[in-house]
């Protein structure tokens, strides 16, 4: 009986362990999202939706978004012309990840810079 008993309790607590650890970012298909971005580039609204139903599936999973989501929103908003919603996209992104600070201001002022380019022509 205490054999049984043994057997069982060993059971299940590899059954209890099996589920595996948990993630620490949800990425959702980011990474297509990422191809995409580069292979079709004109497609922003899809991508744009794409990228927002991967931060809701986040907040539904209680997960963080990884490192660049809330940039790579920010890229798409500011192509589209959005100032103010990709500021924000930026801003979450610097917030959660403070080490993309200095990579975000690179691509903020690059893109300020090419703008004013294009106008000067």
């Amino acid at each position: 009986m205490r054999k049984l008993i043994a057997i069982g309790t060993l059971a299940t607590l590899l059954a209890a362990c099996s589920s595996g650890p948990r993630p620490l970012y949800y990425w959702g298909d980011y990474q297509d999202q990422v191809y995409q971005y580069y292979v079709a580039p004109g497609d922003l609204a899809t991508q744009k939706e794409a990228i927002l139903k991967i931060i809701q599936e986040a907040k539904a999973e209680d997960l963080p978004v990884g490192p660049g989501v809330y940039g790579h929103l920010g890229l798409i908003e500011m192509q589209q012309g959005d100032i103010v919603a990709a500021r924000e996209a930026f801003q979450k992104e610097a917030t959660l990840y403070p080490e993309s600070k200095q990579f975000i201001q690179f691509i903020t002022h690059a893109k300020s810079a090419q703008k004013a380019k294009g106008r000067a022509k």
